[in-house]
């Protein structure tokens, strides 16, 4: 590749703060909420001109505050039904259902090998809300802005060089959250990691106009529903399809017509005539490539254009259904993942096992052929988001755990909320005892966390 040298120059230092956010999405979100709440002078910075990631339009729901209690034919078993997240996930949940932006958390009458409860959201409110809960913390928020460098000192990062339509500037900070989805700042430091160079990406549509009813009794009287649940949905008055999830097999001949090539769908609908989330689009590409994300980010609106057609003409309840928004921005599964002090073993998640530094619980693997034993969770150690080499930082949100099958896991939204707030908490303590993250009290940490309302397995708090 041809380069050109770069001359030196003086770049002017924005800000020093105590604890950097870089990356306002999933888990940055309730990082930045939890650290600032601690008292330090928190900053996020988000390369987006809005908060909460993926949130606002990737998953179809915040994937999973419960444990997958469904039996094996789909139905559920209250008795083994378990709240594993909790803490600011639980307030952000709390007040999008206040802000008439989410329903709270759905039960899935049936759920065929998925999880058994959804927290649907609008991805609208989200937007709003997310920026208003961390700026209330007491954070300040940098949008429009992306990081490119990171000023080390030795194997400690001290801050990072950021650009901007401001021009190149350095952020100076005691503790840094690499909360950006593909490592970007614990990779430009040093740390070591796995990368998935081509994976699924996604782009989710929204359709309005809908007849949920009419769709829903359509799709169970072909045989092919995998997940189904009801609830009264803002503004309405009587329960009625929320979400609905079926393989699209029946269709391949319409589907192969309409060019859409899709398989299956998985759908929210908050609002009446609102099908607020279809997940159903993909292409594999490497998600921290311009190039292939140009590419995906193309083939993607295309695909949507047709997957829209397809479900108007072929499709009973969409007669009078029309697109009115597509995710606004790509749905990155998977790309640089960081070895960490702790890399979870994928026995460790089957199993359902814990450790004596877990900071928060997590109960489905987003792979039909696994389960955790007994409709179990298992535990996230502290050591899981402190990466190998390197000090002054932590990761949270979908960069950790190298195992794919554990990756399946870790990478999901409610996942990413736990460890979001653990690194937060994590960050802004070790500034208040003037330690590096590595070097933190656990059960200082787990204390203040179990304070705050996050669950722990019971045998794991005493003395707390």
């Amino acid at each position: 590749m041809l380069a050109i040298a770069e001359a030196g120059r003086e770049i002017p230092i924005r800000e020093k703060v105590d604890v950097l956010v870089v990356g306002g999405g999933t888990a940055g979100v309730p990082a930045a909420i939890s650290s600032a709440r601690l008292g330090v002078k928190t900053l996020v910075i988000e390369r987006y001109g809005f908060l909460g990631g993926l949130v606002t339009g990737g998953p179809t729901g915040m994937h999973t505050f419960f444990n997958c209690y469904h039996d094996e034919d789909g139905k559920p078993d209250a008795s083994k039904k378990l709240q594993l997240i909790k803490g600011i996930p639980q307030e952000i949940v709390d007040r999008l259902k206040g802000a008439k932006g989410g329903l709270g958390h759905i039960e899935l009458e049936f759920s065929k090998r998925f999880i058994s409860v959804l927290t649907p959201v609008d991805p609208e409110v989200y937007k709003w809300l997310a920026t208003e809960m961390v700026l209330e913390a007491g954070a300040e928020v940098l949008l429009y802005t992306y990081v490119t460098h990171v000023i080390m000192d030795d194997s400690t990062v001290k801050g990072v060089i950021v650009e901007s339509k401001s021009g190149r500037e350095a952020v100076l900070a005691k503790v840094i959250v690499d909360t950006t989805g593909d490592a970007d700042v614990a990779v430009r430091a040093g740390a070591p990691f796995n990368f998935t160079e081509q994976f699924p990406v996604s782009m989710n549509l929204r359709m309005v106009g809908v007849d949920m009813e009419r769709f829903a009794e359509y799709m169970v009287r072909e045989g092919v529903v995998r997940h189904l649940g009801r609830a009264v949905k803002i503004g309405g008055k009587k329960k009625s399809i929320v979400r609905l999830g079926c393989i699209l097999e029946p269709w391949k001949n319409e589907i192969e017509e309409h060019e859409a090539n899709i398989r299956y769908l998985f759908a929210t609908s908050i609002r009446e005539g609102d099908l607020t989330h279809m997940n159903c689009t993909g292409i594999a590409v490497n998600g921290v490539d311009v190039k292939e994300m140009t590419k995906a980010s193309v083939y993607l609106h295309r695909q949507i254009r047709n997957v829209a057609a397809f479900f108007h003409d072929c499709i009973p309840g969409f007669e009078e259904a029309y697109l009115v928004a597509t995710g606004p921005l790509l749905g990155v599964r998977r790309t640089r993942l960081i070895e960490a002090v702790f890399d979870i073993p994928r026995e460790y998640v089957f199993k359902g096992e814990g450790a004596e530094d877990e900071i928060g619980r997590f109960g489905w693997i987003d792979l039909p052929e696994y389960r955790i034993a007994d409709a179990g969770s298992f535990g996230i150690p502290y050591r899981s988001l402190i990466p190998k080499g390197v000090e002054g930082i932590l990761i949270a949100g979908r960069s950790m755990s190298t195992d794919h099958v554990v990756h399946n896991a870790t990478r999901n939204v409610g996942c990413c909320m736990v460890t979001g707030e653990a690194a937060g908490t994590a960050a802004a303590l070790s500034v208040k005892e003037n330690v590096v993250p590595s070097k933190l009290d656990v059960l200082l940490l787990r204390s203040v966390l179990v304070k705050n309302g996050v669950y722990l397995e019971r045998e794991l708090t005493k003395g707390l």
